[in-house]
């Protein structure tokens, strides 16, 4: 297949279509997302007066409360005409300043397509502002709580592989690595177009250069934090925690995926059904007719990541390629599937989450396979190769820069947006 030059430009009109939702983004997205990828290396946080905050939610009218956490309550809020999430440490939680300023520091450096974004703070009165994640948490939606719709099964899929790569992400940050260590379904957030972000990580822990640099894997915190169910048992018993500990809980948030269920118990009944050859028994059905054999192979892979001994799990290096190849299954599934309800002439018929650049979240127009094999648009990797010689989604570095055109996924969106009238 022939290569792109990254330093060529394509000044081609872009859709405006979304995934997974009736919503569309507005004609500026596309000019939004390029200076926001612009400036990726150079985002800083804005300092809110806490008055300005206090306006932004009504005095923190308990009628804009999204919910509460461990360390405080969280309210939807509107600054300068854009919708924030603004959580507001306990008193309890705020006097502990180290992890306060911990979790501002960190989320300054964090940039990935599946990592909740902080905008701002308001330092002295314990305030975090974020990104508004308007489809709520991923526990919302696997029990459907205010009436929300079931995920389908493909994006099911396409999440857990959206938070293995986040995972991978963090555990590969340099020059200091980190462990969230409460990851769970009330810490995954969905946007409009159910794309998946990792948040709340107020409780990882920055692994020290120093250590980073030896053969240590693990480190020692005496006081386990994170939540009951999903915290690693050899963390609870030795205080010691590292990647693996955040694999554990991967392997739990991956059988609610599938199964639809709370995590207590959930290993058990599904290596139980795989045992007695039932197990498409405990699949959750509001999520459509699932592929019963590639939904095992997720199972016994999700099984093995929440093994109770540390060194039987696998390390996410493996699991990612895994749950990318049932992403993207899924995804060529909830393809022809977008196909034929537009070919159908269904209204609301929209584009399956593979037509989406993971960096634009737009309808592409030039995709093109990079050297870390995920697929973007042209103009926005190229953008990003501009200030960076990593991945975007792996924050690894790049064998080259060369990129590939996908031919045959730019074949099923044209058949697609033909078929749709896009």
């Amino acid at each position: 297949m022939a290569k792109l030059d990254v330093d060529s430009s394509s000044t081609a009109d872009r859709e405006d279509d979304s995934c997974e939702g009736p919503s569309r983004p507005p004609p500026q997205t596309r000019r939004k997302s390029l200076q926001e990828l612009s400036l990726l290396s150079q985002r800083t946080f804005k300092e809110y007066e806490y008055a300005e905050l206090e306006a932004a939610t009504k005095n923190f009218s308990l009628d804009l409360k999204l919910g509460e956490g461990g360390y405080g309550l969280v309210f939807k809020g509107k600054l300068h005409g854009r919708d924030v999430a603004i959580k507001v440490l306990k008193k309890e939680g705020f006097q502990r300043t180290q992890e306060f300023q911990h979790e501002v520091e960190l989320l300054g450096r964090i940039q990935h397509p599946h990592m909740v974004v902080l905008l701002g703070c308001c330092s002295h009165r314990g305030c975090l502002v974020y990104e508004f994640m308007a489809n709520g948490s991923l526990d919302d939606r696997l029990f459907c709580k205010n009436g929300t719709p079931p995920l389908p099964w493909y994006a099911r899929f396409r999440i857990a592989a959206e938070v293995a790569s986040a995972l991978y992400f963090l555990h590969n940050l340099g020059p200091e690595p980190v462990v969230h260590r409460d990851l769970k379904p009330a810490n995954i957030l969905l946007d409009h177009n159910n794309v998946s972000k990792v948040g709340d990580v107020g409780l990882a822990k920055l692994v020290p250069e120093r250590l980073a640099a030896i053969n240590s894997t693990y480190f020692r915190d005496t006081t386990p934090v994170g939540t009951f169910a999903y915290i690693d048992p050899e963390y609870q018993r030795t205080g010691l925690f590292g990647p693996k500990s955040d694999v554990y809980a991967l392997g739990i948030v991956i059988l609610q995926l599938l199964t639809g269920r709370g995590p207590v118990g959930v290993h058990a009944i599904v290596e139980e059904a795989i045992e007695c050859g039932n197990f498409s028994s405990v699949l959750d059905s509001s999520a459509g007719d699932w592929p019963v054999g590639k939904a095992e192979e997720v199972a016994c892979l999700a099984l093995q990541c929440a093994e109770m001994r540390r060194r039987q799990r696998p390390m996410l290096e493996t699991v990612l390629p895994m749950l990318d190849g049932a992403r993207n299954y899924a995804e060529n599934c909830a393809a022809i599937h977008a196909t034929n309800r537009a070919l159908a002439g269904d209204p609301k018929a929209v584009p399956p989450s593979i037509f989406l650049c993971p960096i634009f979240r737009e309808v592409m127009q030039e995709p093109v396979v990079a050297a870390d094999g995920y697929t973007y648009e042209y103009e926005a990797i190229r953008q990003w190769f501009q200030a960076h010689d990593t991945s975007p989604l792996t924050n690894l570095r790049l064998e080259h820069k060369q990129l590939t055109p996908h031919h045959a996924l730019n074949k099923l969106i044209t058949e697609w947006k033909t078929r749709a009238k896009v």
